[in-house]
Parts: C-alpha cells; sequence; structure tokens
C-alpha cells in the first residue's frame, strides 16, 4: 500500500511539474518575443543593445535552451547559442520547428515578426530539478515505512522486558510452591542446586557431600549404642470434653469480636462531607490572534468602466450579436500593477494575445485591464479558458515581482447565452461581475449567469 502511494504521488508531482514548466516557458517566450516588437527589418538586428538584451534573455532564463530568428525566405538570420546541438538539419525528418530535441521533456515555440521574420524558441518543459522535487515525497515515504518496519523488527525495548517479566513469573511460581510445601526436616529435605545460580553449583555440591558424611557417621553411632526409643502414645479425650471445650472457645470468640466491632466504632466517628463547589471558570491568558481580515481592493478607485467606452470593443461586439445563430462570450481582465510605467504591463498585454491568438479580439481598456471578445464561446467554455488564463498571466506577472499568496488578477465573463441583448449590456454584465470579484467575492474569477 506504502508502495502505491509512492507510485501515484510521484506520477501526481511529475504532472504538475509539467504543467508549471510549460506555463513557465509560455511566460518566457512572450518576454522574448516582447523584446522583438519594434523588429522590421533585417538590418534591426545589428543594433548592438538589441543583441546584448537577447543575449540577457537567454542566460537569464532557466529553461531556454535555443532561439533562432528566420527571415522570410527561411534562412537563419540570429541565433543563440551559435553552436548548439539543438538546431536540426536542414534535411532532418525528426525536425519539429527547426529543432531537433527529445520531445518528452522539450517544447518548441514560434511566433511571426515584422518584415516576415519569424521567432522560434526551444525550451524545456520537465528539468530534473522538477523529477527530484516530484520524487521528494514518495522518496520520503519509502524512508519512512522502512523505518518503522526495522523499528517494529528490532525492538531494543522488548527483549528487556520480556527478561523482567520472565523473571518476576519464576520468582512468583516460587514462592508460591515455598508457601504451599510442607514444611520438611533436614533430614528428609533434598538438597537442590538452583539452575539459575550455576557459579555456586560447586559449593552446593561440596556441602551436600558433608552432610552425607555427617548423616552416615551419626547412623553408624546409633548402631552401635543401640538406642531404643519408646514411643508412647497419647490418651484420646472424650466426646464430652471435646464438646465443651468448643462450646468454651465459641463464648471467648464471640467476646472479642465484639469488643473489637466496638473499638472500631468509637476510633471512626462519621465525618461530614464537605460542601462541594464547582470551579469558577477561568479565561485562558492569552487568546489566539484573530486572523487577517481578506484583502479587498477599494472598488470606488477601480478603474474597470461600468459601461463600454472603447468604440473598437463596441463595434466588434456588435457585429458578432447581429449574426444568427451565433453565441459570443466577453471577459473582462485586471491585473494589479504597481504603477502605470509598470513593465509588466506591457508583457501581459503580449501574453494575452499570444493566448487567445488573434490581436483583433485582445482591446486594452487601460494599463492592465483587458477586453477580450470570444465568437462561438459559450458561458462554460469562457469559464474552463479564463482559469487557464490566469495562471498563464500569474507566471508572466510573478517574473517582474514576487507574489506573496495568489496573484492579483481578476476576470468577469458574460456571454449572449441565445439572448437578445446588445453590446452595452453584454459589457455591463461583465463588468458587474468583475466589481463583484474585487469587492471581496468567494473567487477572483465570476460570471454573470442571467435568470432562465
Amino acid at each position: 500500500l506504502v508502495l502505491v502511494v509512492a507510485v501515484a504521488s510521484f506520477f501526481i508531482g511529475a504532472q504538475r511539474a509539467v504543467s508549471r514548466g510549460e506555463r513557465s516557458a509560455s511566460a518566457e517566450f512572450s518576454i522574448l518575443r516582447n523584446s522583438l516588437l519594434n523588429l522590421q527589418r533585417r538590418e534591426d538586428l545589428y543594433d548592438p543593445l538589441l543583441r546584448k538584451r537577447l543575449v540577457a534573455l537567454y542566460n537569464g532564463s532557466e529553461r531556454l535552451l535555443a532561439a533562432q530568428i528566420l527571415d522570410s525566405a527561411g534562412m537563419v538570420v540570429w541565433k543563440v547559442p551559435a553552436d548548439s546541438p539543438y538546431f536540426a538539419l536542414p534535411n532532418d525528418p525528426g525536425a519539429i520547428g527547426g529543432f531537433a530535441a527529445p520531445k518528452g521533456n522539450t517544447s518548441p515555440y514560434s511566433s511571426p515578426l515584422g518584415g516576415g521574420m519569424k521567432l522560434s524558441a526551444l525550451y524545456f518543459t520537465l528539468k530534473r530539478a522538477d523529477i527530484a522535487a516530484a520524487a521528494v515525497l514518495p522518496i520520503a515515504l519509502s524512508f519512512s515505512w522502512a523505518a518503522i518496519s526495522l523499528f517494529l523488527l528490532f525492538n531494543p525495548f522488548k527483549k528487556p522486558r520480556q527478561r523482567v517479566e520472565a523473571k518476576d513469573e519464576a520468582t512468583g511460581q516460587a514462592s508460591v510452591e515455598s508457601a504451599e510445601s510442607p514444611v520438611e526436616t533436614p533430614e528428609d529435605a533434598p538438597i537442590s542446586v538452583p539452575a539459575s545460580a550455576p557459579a555456586q553449583s560447586a559449593v552446593l555440591e561440596a556441602e551436600a557431600e558433608e552432610i552425607s558424611l555427617a548423616d552416615a557417621e551419626i547412623d553408624a553411632i546409633l548402631d552401635e549404642e543401640e538406642v531404643e526409643e519408646e514411643i508412647v502414645e497419647a490418651p484420646k479425650p472424650s466426646f464430652d470434653e471435646s464438646l465443651s471445650r468448643l462450646e468454651k472457645e465459641i463464648a471467648l470468640w464471640t467476646a472479642k469480636r465484639q469488643d473489637f466491632a466496638k473499638e472500631s466504632q468509637d476510633a471512626k466517628p462519621e465525618q461530614a462531607l464537605p460542601d462541594l463547589v464547582p470551579p469558577e471558570p477561568t479565561t485562558p491568558p492569552f487568546a489566539p490572534p484573530a486572523a487577517p481580515p481578506k484583502e479587498i481592493l477599494d472598488v470606488a478607485s477601480f478603474p474597470m468602466p461600468l459601461s463600454i467606452q472603447s468604440p473598437n470593443l463596441e463595434s466588434k461586439l456588435s457585429e458578432e450579436l447581429s449574426r444568427p445563430l451565433s453565441d459570443i462570450a466577453l471577459m473582462l481582465i485586471h491585473c494589479s500593477l504597481a504603477s502605470p510605467g509598470d513593465p509588466a504591463a506591457v508583457a501581459l498585454a503580449v501574453t494575452i494575445k499570444d493566448y487567445i491568438g488573434s490581436k483583433d479580439l485582445v482591446f486594452e481598456l487601460y494599463k492592465g485591464g483587458f477586453a477580450v471578445a470570444l465568437p462561438s464561446v459559450d458561458l462554460g467554455g469562457a469559464l474552463k479558458m479564463s482559469e487557464d488564463l490566469a495562471d498563464v498571466l500569474a507566471t508572466t506577472l510573478g517574473l517582474y515581482k514576487e507574489l506573496e499568496d495568489s496573484a492579483p488578477i481578476y476576470i468577469g465573463i458574460s456571454a449572449a447565452a441565445g439572448r437578445k441583448v446588445d453590446s452595452y449590456k453584454l459589457f455591463r454584465e461583465a463588468s458587474t461581475a468583475i466589481h463583484k470579484a474585487v469587492s471581496g467575492g468567494k473567487s477572483k474569477i465570476l460570471a454573470f449567469r442571467p435568470k432562465a
């Protein structure tokens, strides 16, 4: 059972490590893609500042194995490192995305650049450190089980207890036998050597020989003198004498019994029991500290508007809502930033656009605030997509600052769901959901569910 639990925990830890590795690789590729947004021509790669920045991103990443930039003709313009064995040959049939690498623990990423160029990168999704971290719990369980088994098998406190109990039992039996056995004369009692004292056996045997010699001498003297002992039988008492003696003993015993009962009553007078007073309840000297209140953002200063204010977003929603038999979901995203000039704002925007796969469906409302239109997606699909997107955004945000508990990312969702609604109502429903999440809702991802 312990082995099954250890193997199951190892596989679960490995799957979680692969998932974390994929999210980290996606976030790092978004940062690399963000550094090449202004690249429009091949000559721009000769900028020394740009090259130093790309090399710094490669050296600072723990998962990036190789990266290259291809022109419109498919020729390599720039790559790092130059002598990496992960670059595939032109005619390599097993190459994936221009790289020759194992498929189990690596993943290639690619994205188009300006001027018809293309960025490709290869990342580790499962490292040795991830496998070691996943194997910590199974190894700990196995060692604990082995230690407990060895302790139960070779218990150092078990044998001494058995010896003590054996000695006690032997002593008890010896005492009982000595109490029950009749008293024998020195002449009839045999001399025995106790088994528990082998060191004294020689001394006891010598004493036994001396006693036997003394008995032999006494018998010889008695035989020579021919001492005759006359055995005189005592006269037996009559029945009347026995009866009178028994009556006297009964009367004497009854008198002694009455005197003893009287003395015990005089010596132990009745004592009144004191009244029992229940103890007063005591309060603990130190009360446990109260849990700190959950941090809630100020809704009054929340920058997400309640009504739609982006003309491009309004036209896109109106266009999708006008199509017959077509569903659409709207996702409003808020990422808390340190300041409007936080460098993480650009990385978050690039991450969302890469995740959705279309720039026309992502609208930046303010720094850290985005609206995403999802055509042909229902409310359930939008909820599943939002959970995965929140993890990717948290990974990207964690590259710029340390997150104490959870990433400050809030998402509000609304969907048409076959209703006749306009773009203003759809935006207001999604905005209401995200305001509810910010004001202390049960979750940071809430969806507006219309009444049936």
